[in-house]
């Protein structure tokens, strides 16, 4: 996603550590960590939905699929 290496994190640790200070930066930390910790969940929630309705999709043009077939098989018989 993002190129973030170990030299722009530290440089982004270094302006972090003089804009907020020493005494707020762990809260900081904190705060962040959580914030992503809901983000990753949701993203996975919404992934997750996503995914069955994907297999939803599928279920249902097999359905289908299968209906036409016996219904095709039926005829055949009549005949």
């Amino acid at each position: 996603m993002f190129g973030l290496g170990f030299w722009e994190l530290l440089v982004i640790a270094v302006l972090c550590l003089i804009v907020v200070g020493p005494q707020r930066l762990p809260r900081l930390a904190r705060t962040l960590g959580v914030w992503t910790g809901r983000a990753k969940l949701m993203l996975q929630q919404v992934r997750a939905e996503v995914d069955r309705e994907i297999e939803a999709d599928e279920l249902r043009d097999e359905l289908k699929r299968t209906a036409r077939e016996v219904k095709e098989a039926v005829d055949d018989e009549r005949r």
